[in-house]
């Protein structure tokens, strides 16, 4: 179970989005910041933006922009060290999981990666076309934080994640979030490297 008061003191508060259109890019943000328990190195921070920040003729960011974040990720955690910008190789991954990997099977890739202390950033909303970040499972629920200041969140629900420090501000039940998985195309997981 995560200390988020702890959690809170080491990163701050989790961001939320400027705009209509940056949700990648905040919710990529404040999920390597939750991953890795520290503020980010300014020039990771500055790639992520310039990244995924890209507009596309929908909207937002598409397909193509968050894969190759997905790959950019896993190269700056293997490789940063050697230009300085961190003190060796970082012990996390970065992947990107679709089809019929995206599920909540018990030994699947998306819970496998909450339990060993990774988030994961979901493709949520009607239409499939917002980034939310999962971050742990308690019990069948699970929480998270959706960077989206409007929508489903009001005043008086955001009361009832008080014990999260401002950290947490979403919770799905296990029905909620296979529906929210359904309507996505897949599932960027940001997790813990094995040995």
């Amino acid at each position: 179970m995560q200390d988020w008061e702890s959690l809170y003191h080491k990163i701050g508060p989790l961001r939320y989005q400027a705009s209509a259109s940056d949700c990648v890019p905040t919710t990529i943000i404040n999920g390597l910041a939750v991953l890795m328990g520290r503020p980010l190195h300014s020039k990771l921070h500055q790639l992520v933006w310039a990244l995924a920040g890209d507009q596309d003729k929908h909207g937002g960011t598409g397909w193509v922009c968050c894969d190759t974040l997905a790959v950019l990720l896993s190269k700056w955690f293997d490789r940063a060290h050697e230009d300085g910008r961190e003190k060796g190789e970082l012990p996390f991954t970065s992947e990107i999981i679709e089809g019929k990997l995206v599920d909540l099977a018990t030994n699947g890739a998306l819970l496998r990666c909450l339990r060993d202390g990774g988030v994961a950033c979901l493709t949520t909303g009607e239409r499939a076309d917002h980034y939310s970040l999962l971050m742990a499972r308690e019990g069948d629920e699970f929480i998270g934080f959706d960077s989206f200041w409007e929508g489903r969140k009001t005043a008086k629900r955001l009361e009832s994640f008080a014990a999260y420090k401002g950290m947490i501000n979403i919770r799905w039940t296990k029905e909620e979030l296979r529906n929210e998985l359904h309507r996505g195309s897949w599932v960027h997981l940001l997790g813990r490297r094995k040995g």
